[in-house]
């Protein structure tokens, strides 16, 4: 032994390994020689990594998600993993949906829930929510994605690593060139193709006979779309035919709909290029030129072709955007992120280094729990109160026991039954942050899928299990304790009519309800307590008693 401290091991995990977040990926690894890093992941960036040396080991995540949490869970467990970086969401799903974690940092590369379909908002805010209940900290490239994550919850360490520009930057004049715009990314609804091809036919329409160039792959309809306007679609390139196509164009025009903070743009400014984006959040801040709307990208452009006062202005925020992106403060961050947190993952705190949010709304409340004021005492205050971050994973552990240990964490993850609990915890969840309309879309999508309906105003304790989610219903007024076992057709709901308060059911912990029972109106059901199939229960039922028939009679078992 030579004495030498061992390398700090990190694993890096994504199903996307090309275009830029494979180059994110490379960049950050180069800045941060002093761990070990490894790579598991899938992607066509995978084929030219196995040539280089950046990674002491590389392993090809497989095609379908339930191979894929199977691979992730045996690495997990695998011995030497010091800490696992998670790159995009699903990704971040992956590692974190693991019963039993090693230090976990999550990067989305952009959160899913920025997209515009309201429907698609709320499942992922929803999803990203409890899994930020998890240990972990967040990697995130911009003020915007800061504010997100701390939304997502307050008390988990975010730390600002910014991106870096992948190629050289240019220290001579740029060579005159033919008037051309550039694009650089994958061909899909984030990136919006559409967007682009409008702001070309605005540009053509100033400045007649204009070049377009996509460099990047991806949706073949968008490929289509965008070559059938004369667009040059130059598919996925190596760094040396990047750089050539960023220096033979004129202008970069940046239209995708949501991002972190993407390459491309830091790549164009670090060749000298101007720069037009499309106004999105993750710009605030920088000194990128947004703008919002395609008649005015089109002017800009139009000006950066013609007219030199306006190039001028272009490269000196370049200068400034390389400058807040640069290697150095990229290092210093990753050192601070990769190295272990002085007692776990409690720093609250966010590690922006540069100040505040440069303006971004401070409306957008957190979506971390509120704390119930103290001194209630109301039962169903406490057992929402006890409902906090170990629910879903309870849920997990109840559905794993109830299969006897048979399947994997993996499939039963997959089941029908543990997606109807998943679901209403997203409903839950959305619900109690007053998201009332986000909460009864997945409430009522939980029903198409499931045939479950579970009132997110319900108070469920965690360690629920659905065996057969099909056909239960469960009141918005009721009160189910922990480890709740239900199976098909059960009822558990309120008369409908007020009687001195309250006209839904309690029942206690450990409660199992055969199928097709009902649990009707405002009785209390007692802890360990066991409803027979198809039985009608109306009154209570003591602690640890069984019953059955049509109305309920109770005994206790022999």
């Amino acid at each position: 032994m030579n004495g030498a401290p061992e390398l700090r091991v990190i694993l890096h995990v994504t199903e996307c390994y090309e275009g830029g977040v494979e180059r994110a990926i490379r960049t950050i690894v180069r800045n941060s020689p002093q761990f070990e890093h490894r790579l598991l992941a899938t992607g066509r960036g995978l084929n030219d990594e196995r040539q280089e040396s950046l990674f002491s080991q590389i392993n090809e995540l497989p095609d379908t998600h339930v191979a894929r949490l199977r691979m992730i869970h045996s690495a997990v467990r695998a011995p030497g993993i010091d800490l696992i970086h998670a790159h995009s969401s699903w990704a971040g799903f992956y590692v974190r949906v693991m019963p039993r974690l090693p230090q976990v940092i999550y990067q989305p590369h952009g959160f899913a829930f920025e997209m515009s379909s309201a429907l698609k908002k709320g499942l992922f805010a929803g999803a990203e929510w409890l899994l930020a209940l998890r240990p972990q900290r967040f990697a995130v490239l911009s003020p915007r994605e800061d504010l997100l994550a701390k939304r997502l919850n307050r008390r988990r360490e975010r730390i600002l690593v910014p991106n870096v520009p992948t190629v050289p930057i240019r220290r001579s004049a740029r060579p005159a060139t033919a008037a051309s715009i550039i694009m650089v990314g994958r061909i899909s609804v984030q990136k919006d193709p559409s967007f682009f091809l409008s702001t070309l036919r605005a540009v053509r329409r100033e400045v007649p006979g204009v070049q377009a160039v996509w460099v990047g792959d991806g949706d073949p309809t968008g490929r289509r779309a965008l070559q059938a306007e004369g667009v040059r679609v130059t598919g996925w390139v190596p760094s040396e035919r990047l750089i050539s196509e960023l220096d033979s164009a004129s202008v970069y025009v940046h239209s995708a709909a949501y991002e972190g903070f993407p390459l491309s743009v830091l790549d164009a400014a670090a060749r000298g290029l101007p720069v037009v984006a499309r106004a999105i959040h993750a710009f605030s801040g920088s000194t990128v030129a947004q703008y919002e709307t395609v008649d005015s990208i089109a002017t800009a452009v139009s000006q950066l072709l013609v007219d030199g006062p306006h190039k001028d202005r272009a490269s000196a925020r370049n200068d400034s955007l390389l400058d807040q992106m640069s290697e150095r403060r990229q290092r210093e961050q990753l050192k601070r992120l990769y190295e272990p947190p002085a007692a776990g993952y409690p720093a609250p705190a966010s590690v922006l280094g540069a100040g505040d949010h440069h303006g971004e709304d401070e409306r957008l409340s957190t979506l971390a729990p509120r704390p119930n004021p103290s001194g209630l005492r109301d039962g169903r205050t406490r057992l929402r109160n006890a409902i906090g971050a170990t629910s879903l994973m309870q849920d997990l552990r109840a559905n794993l026991e109830g299969r006897d240990g048979s399947a994997s964490v993996a499939a039963t993850v997959l089941t029908t039954r543990f997606l109807a609990t998943f679901l209403f915890r997203v409903s839950q969840a959305l619900g109690r942050k007053r998201l009332i309309f986000p909460a009864g879309i997945v409430k009522q999508f939980n029903q198409v899928i499931t045939g479950a309906d579970l009132a997110w105003q319900a108070s469920v304790g965690p360690g629920l299990v659905l065996y057969h989610p099909v056909g239960v219903v469960i009141g918005p007024d009721c009160v189910i304790g922990r480890s709740a076992v239900l199976q098909q057709g059960v009822t558990i709901g309120g008369t409908g009519r007020p009687r001195s308060g309250n006209t839904s059911p309690t029942l206690g912990d450990e409660v199992f309800v055969g199928a097709g029972a009902r649990v009707i109106g405002p009785c209390e059901i007692g802890s360990r307590a066991r409803i027979g199939a198809n039985a009608v229960v109306v009154k209570d039922v003591p602690v640890g008693a069984v019953a059955v028939g049509v109305p309920a009679a109770w005994r206790y078992p022999s």
